[in-house]
C-alpha cells in the first residue's frame, strides 16, 4: 500500500479540522438558546454567565487531573509559565469570554441580537486578518491578501443577509446611544479574533488543546468572580437558584468548552481568520438547525439563514484560498 503524500494528508488533516469547528460551532448556538432561557429565569444575565465558565472550568479541571496526558500537559504549560516560555499575557484568552458575555447582555436589548451578531462578525473577522499578519496565533505571520479581505466582506455580508429579516427599527430610537453599543459590539469581535489566537498559544505550548480550554475557563472564573461579587454588591442584587430539575439548561459551559478548546487546535493549522470564518458557517447553519427544530415565539423559517449559510460557506473557501496564496 502506497502511504499518501504529505500535502495529500495534510489537506485531509486541514479539512476534517476545518469540519470540526463547524460542528463545535453548531453548539454554540444551543449554548445561546440555553442561556437565554436561564436568564430569564435567574434575571441576572451576569449569574448565568458566571455559571457557564464555573461549569465549564469544572468539567475541564475533571478531565484533565483525571487523564495522564492532560496533566502531563498542564504541568508543561505550568513549567513554561515559570520559565517564561509562555508569557503571562499569552495566557489571557479568557478575558475575551467574559467581555463578549458581558457586552452581549448589556448590547442586545439597546441594538438587537441581529444588530449585534453583525458588528461582533464584522470585528471579529477584521481583525482576524490583522492578528494572522502580525503573528499573534501559533501560525506565525500571514500576509493580507486582495482574497483574505474579500473573503472578510463577503463573511459580513453573510451574515447581514442571514439576519436581514430580524432587524428591529424599534431598538434604535436613541442613535447616539446605539452607536456606542455598536462600537462596544465590534470590540468584542476584535477580542474574540485576539482570544483565539492566545488560546491557540497556550495549546502550542503546552502540547494539547484541552489545556487552553482550561486556562481559557480558569482566568475567566477569576475575573468573573470579581466582576459578579461587584455587580451584587454595587447593584444590591442576590444570586437566584438555578434549575436543578432541567439539566439540560445546564450544559452551557460544557458546550463553550467544547468550542474554545477546538478553536485554540484549529488557529495552527487554518489560522485565524479561517477559524473565525468556520465559526460563522457554523452559527449560521445552528441557527437555520434551530429555526427548523425548535423555533421560538414568532420565528417564521425564510430563505435568509439558508443563503447566509451559503454565502458563508463561499467567505471561508475565500480565506483558505487566500491564505495559500503568497
Amino acid at each position: 500500500m502506497i502511504p499518501p503524500k504529505p500535502a495529500k494528508a495534510a489537506t485531509s488533516r486541514r479539512l476534517l479540522i476545518s469540519v470540526l469547528v463547524v460542528i463545535t460551532s453548531l453548539g454554540t448556538v444551543i449554548q445561546a438558546r440555553i442561556n437565554g432561557e436561564l436568564v430569564i429565569i435567574t434575571d441576572s444575565a451576569p449569574e448565568v454567565g458566571m455559571w457557564n465558565i464555573t461549569s465549564g472550568l469544572a468539567v475541564a479541571s475533571i478531565f484533565v487531573f483525571a487523564l495522564r496526558n492532560l496533566r502531563a500537559s498542564w504541568k508543561q504549560m505550568t513549567r513554561a509559565l515559570k520559565s517564561r516560555q509562555l508569557k503571562i499575557w499569552e495566557i489571557l484568552g479568557g478575558v475575551g469570554g467574559i467581555f463578549f458575555v458581558t457586552t452581549q447582555s448589556a448590547c442586545a436589548p439597546v441594538i438587537g441580537v441581529a444588530l449585534f451578531s453583525v458588528s461582533v462578525v464584522a470585528g471579529q473577522t477584521s481583525s482576524a486578518v490583522i492578528v494572522d499578519r502580525v503573528g499573534l496565533g501559533p501560525a506565525g505571520r500571514q500576509p493580507i491578501t486582495l482574497l483574505r479581505i474579500v473573503a472578510v466582506v463577503v463573511a459580513i455580508i453573510a451574515v447581514v443577509v442571514a439576519v436581514s429579516d430580524r432587524f428591529d427599527p424599534s431598538h434604535l430610537s436613541d442613535s447616539s446611544r446605539a452607536f456606542v453599543y455598536v462600537a462596544l459590539a465590534v470590540a468584542v469581535g476584535v477580542f474574540s479574533a485576539a482570544q483565539s489566537a492566545l488560546n491557540g498559544r497556550v495549546a502550542a505550548r503546552s502540547g494539547h488543546a484541552f489545556i487552553a480550554g482550561w486556562v481559557n475557563f480558569a482566568v475567566g472564573f477569576a475575573i468573573g468572580m470579581i466582576g459578579l461579587a461587584l455587580f451584587n454588591v454595587l447593584g444590591g442584587h442576590t444570586l437566584t437558584g438555578l434549575p436543578w430539575d432541567r439539566p439540560w439548561l445546564l450544559v452551557g459551559g460544557v458546550l463553550g468548552l467544547v468550542y474554545v478548546s477546538t478553536a485554540a487546535w484549529a488557529v495552527r493549522p487554518l489560522g485565524v481568520l479561517v477559524t473565525a470564518i468556520l465559526s460563522v458557517v457554523g452559527l449560521l447553519l445552528g441557527a437555520l438547525l434551530v429555526d427548523l427544530v425548535s423555533p421560538t415565539a414568532g420565528t417564521q423559517f425564510g430563505w435568509h439563514l439558508v443563503a447566509g449559510v451559503i454565502i458563508a460557506l463561499f467567505a471561508s473557501g475565500l480565506a483558505t484560498v487566500g491564505r495559500t496564496a503568497r
